[in-house]
């Protein structure tokens, strides 16, 4: 196993030590195995593989690895059951996918796994967003941070993205296509604050931002601060 970059996906920010606890429990000799290439079927490298399991109370993330040169990977170590799978590039030159195809865990298909199991996984170029995060005045802001997540009735974090702090410049990739609410937050002095697009301070009520895999849409700015100018958190 490769040590687990720091973001967010299926919910893993709040479930860490469950996903500890539970990388202990389901120790076993079950696997999962296949290859990850493009859509020209070269073999993509540094991909990570997650395996999820349903513990009751949600899917949980239980092993993951990352492809190896020749587009390979073995998650080992796992009970007989049912997982999820997800592929993700960290470099998001690709689009992240559970299995087969799905944007979100909630949609994916479930994988049985009872001995040995072959999940391959073909990925497209990623979609992105970009934009501008600034204060009221459009100056940018202090530790700047942008979120997104996955549109719908139960929205899902996905990423957790850095702005570029000297300018308020940030662009998140990797995307399927599909709908997105992106959340902000930053800091003037003391006074922090978030909202989310387009200028609402509710998830319930953030504007859906359409993306298209390989392509980026662009425009998607956000100015925070206490009115007129911006929104307060």
């Amino acid at each position: 196993m490769h040590r687990r970059k720091t973001a967010a996906t299926a919910g893993s920010i709040g479930s860490f030590v469950i996903a500890v606890w539970s990388m202990a429990a389901v120790a076993g000799a079950s696997v999962i195995t296949g290859t990850v290439s493009d859509a020209a079927l070269n073999p993509l490298t540094g991909i990570e593989v997650s395996a999820y399991a349903d513990g009751g109370s949600g899917w949980q993330l239980v092993a993951f690895t990352e492809t190896s040169p020749d587009g390979g990977y073995v998650i080992d170590g796992l009970t007989d059951g049912v997982y999820r799978v997800l592929f993700r590039d960290w470099s998001q030159s690709f689009a992240f996918e559970y299995h087969p195809d799905a944007p979100t865990i909630g949609t994916a298909q479930d994988v049985p796994v009872f001995g040995s199991q072959v999940v391959d996984a073909v990925l497209a170029p990623g979609g992105g967003i970009t934009g501008l995060l600034t204060d009221a005045a459009g100056a940018p802001l202090e530790f700047p941070m942008v979120f997104v997540y996955a549109a719908g009735d139960e929205p899902e974090l996905l990423f957790v993205g850095q702005v570029d702090e000297a300018t308020g410049i940030y662009e998140v990739g990797g995307l399927p296509t599909g709908e997105y609410l992106m959340m902000y937050s930053g800091r003037r002095g003391l006074v922090s604050y978030v909202g989310y697009f387009d200028g609402v301070v509710r998830i319930s009520d953030a504007t859906p931002i359409p993306v298209i895999v390989g392509e980026v849409t662009a425009g998607i700015d956000a100015r925070l601060g206490p009115p007129p100018g911006g929104f307060p958190g």
